[in-house]
């Protein structure tokens, strides 16, 4: 299931996706049938701007979660690293430190 929202910048309409995300815990066939939703959603778009919105639990020490989250969207796009420039990564659940 996809949520879209419409919104207007500078007389501009711009629709906003919160996509499923991908192994979480709730089967192949469910991360199957996300798979094909969210591509057929892309095929329809003019253009698509990636926003991947990780938490400090799901990044983890090792940055595994990042690297997850490559593969899951070289899964989806060919020749990722021409389209880099597409993509946006948000990070939340981080704490807040003081430098020095």
């Amino acid at each position: 299931f996809i949520n879209a929202v419409d919104i207007e910048i500078n007389g501009r309409i711009y629709t906003l996706c919160d996509t499923p995300g991908f192994e979480d815990n709730r089967g192949v066939e469910i991360d199957i049938s996300n798979t094909l939703g969210i591509a057929a959603l892309i095929r329809k778009c003019s253009s698509v701007r990636l926003l991947t919105l990780s938490s400090q639990s799901s990044v983890g020490d090792r940055l595994d979660g990042i690297i997850d989250d490559f593969y899951t969207i070289s899964k989806f796009i060919q020749d990722v690293s021409k389209h880099l420039d597409s993509f946006t990564y948000w990070f939340t659940k981080f704490p807040i430190s003081k430098a020095g």
